[in-house]
């Protein structure tokens, strides 16, 4: 039992290694728009929208769908994923959301098939190839999760995690803060982390509400920018 234990946790490291071949560090997820239009500047604007977004886009968006897709693979519920799938589509308005979301998540999907190649990582690689579903990363997050023996609430957690490491990756980078600075800012979002996957684990499709204008608007704004460094 110690050593399934112990492979199961390895994944969820392997899931959540900057190494791993999903483009992911090269998305800002709306960071950059705000620090070119000044809006974040510094430590507390940073930590403020890291919150907003981690309640609104994750809390009642990706992350939901995240925790919503494990379980409908688990139960191996293809057409709930198809479901799925499409309302995360039509939910990211803003094109370099929408476009970034697939690539990451197509990335996602033929690694781990190729990996861990088991009956659901290669149903959901069939399903993106033969073009059933678009492949967004929170679905197909979620529903690989499912067949990995990662349980669902390490599913959200690390979910939630990766999101985070990626935006303060970029904060630095963008030079809004420095690198102790981005541990420190880790650090201090875990309990907000922490309460907001609980949440998701007790959401249901009905509680999905991830508008967030402000967000999509400047995310619309960064597809015309002259000059970017992320993808998104």
């Amino acid at each position: 039992m110690s050593d399934s234990h112990d492979l199961k946790t390895y994944r969820l490291f392997q899931l959540t290694d900057s190494l791993f071949p999903t483009g992911a560090f090269a998305c800002s997820y709306g960071l950059e728009a705000y620090a070119q239009e000044g809006v974040v500047h510094d430590a507390a604007t940073l930590s403020s929208f890291i919150a907003t977004s981690v309640r609104i886009a994750l809390g009642r968006g990706d992350g939901l769908f995240a925790s919503m897709s494990y379980v409908s693979s688990k139960n191996q519920a293809w057409n709930q994923i198809i479901a799925f799938d499409g309302m995360i589509n039509a939910m990211k308005i803003a094109k370099e959301a929408r476009e970034a979301s697939v690539k990451i998540g197509r990335r996602l999907t033929s690694t781990m098939a190729s990996v861990y190649p088991r009956h659901g990582t290669r149903k959901l690689a069939s399903m993106v190839k033969t073009r059933s579903i678009c492949g967004h990363h929170a679905v197909m997050f979620g529903g690989l999760c499912a067949h990995l023996d990662i349980s669902q609430k390490d599913c959200v957690q690390v979910f939630l995690y990766t999101w985070l490491s990626c935006v303060v990756s970029a904060a630095i980078r963008l030079r809004i803060i420095g690198p102790i600075e981005g541990q420190q800012q880790i650090a201090s979002q875990m309990p907000l982390l922490t309460e907001v996957s609980d949440t998701i684990l007790n959401r249901r499709a009905e509680d999905l509400a991830p508008s967030s204008p402000g967000l999509d608007i400047r995310m619309m704004t960064h597809e015309k920018s002259y000059s970017r460094l992320f993808i998104t």
